[in-house]
């Protein structure tokens, strides 16, 4: 399984946002992501695609779910962490 966690933080609240996919699922992602077909999709370049698409999720999210104007900080991502860990304390 491959992953990526994103952890938002505004005042004194904070959100990760995670995708998790196999591999195949990766691979078809990035190749969708960056318009390329699947054959020239290495794991390099679908690792970065997981990474964006969990990124335009955290934009939408912050979007979405903060008051206009409310200033936030995103850290880059993370990426591995198993999904049984994401709600884990310091996990990401």
């Amino acid at each position: 399984t491959h992953s990526a966690t994103v952890r938002v933080a505004a005042d004194d609240a904070s959100v990760s946002i995670a995708l998790a996919c196999d591999t195949g699922t990766l691979h078809a992602l990035a190749a969708g992501f960056v318009q390329l077909p699947a054959a020239r999709i290495d794991d390099a370049l679908a690792q970065d695609a997981l990474g964006e698409m969990v990124n335009v999720l955290m934009g939408y999210v912050a979007r979405e779910a903060l008051v206009p104007g409310t200033p936030y900080r995103a850290a880059p991502p993370v990426f591995g962490t198993p999904c049984g860990r994401w709600f884990e304390p310091g996990a990401h």
